[in-house]
């Protein structure tokens, strides 16, 4: 596999949450990763371009699968892992929408 520089921007609006996520990938070794944490989807198409989008589900601004909806009108060809502690809150209803989003 073909290392080199990542660029991932994390939207998080819970900033220990955030904190907790950037420590654990500052432990991984080979790859180069650049991480900017947005607190919300406006933030986040203003930060300019990245690689991969991890993207919490609840956001003060939208919950559930219109958080992934908006974040890809923002990014339509970036891939885009979405982030929750919370399984019961309809991913499971939704979840092969999500995948396909």
């Amino acid at each position: 596999m073909k290392r080199g520089n990542i660029t991932v921007l994390y939207i998080e609006d819970n900033p220990i949450d955030a904190e907790l996520f950037i420590k654990s990938l500052e432990s991984i070794e080979g790859n180069k990763i650049s991480i900017i944490v947005a607190e919300d989807l406006t933030t986040a198409h203003e930060v300019g371009d990245c690689d991969v989008i991890l993207l919490d589900l609840h956001l003060v601004e939208s919950i559930g699968t219109d958080t992934v909806e908006k974040c890809r009108k923002g990014y339509p060809q970036k891939p885009i892992v979405v982030l929750t502690k919370n399984y019961s809150s309809g991913l499971h209803e939704g979840g092969r929408q999500l995948l396909l989003l």
